[in-house]
């Protein structure tokens, strides 16, 4: 399945400013949800800030990491926050 990426995410993927971070809001499949943030904790540069119910990950991310964020398996859509879109 091919993620749903907000065309804002999809700029900084494509135009990353170094040193930047940028606040998403990530649905994943709930079955993945543990090794997603397992992998999170992992990356430098980017920070699991909540867990919220039934697969949505809330994580602050150096915009250069943008691309590792959205390539985990599992995810199923990544919106900048503020422009969440939450996709069951």
């Amino acid at each position: 399945m091919v993620p749903h990426i907000h065309p804002d995410v999809e700029e900084v993927r494509a135009n990353p400013t170094s040193g930047e971070h940028m606040t998403l809001v990530l649905v994943v499949d709930e079955e993945k949800s543990l090794e997603i943030v397992n992998r999170i904790s992992e990356t430098t540069g980017v920070e699991l800030t909540r867990e919220l119910d039934e697969g949505v990950l809330i994580l602050n991310s150096l915009e250069e990491q943008v691309e590792t964020v959205v390539a985990l398996p599992g995810v199923r859509s990544v919106s900048p926050d503020g422009e969440a879109e939450i996709l069951q």
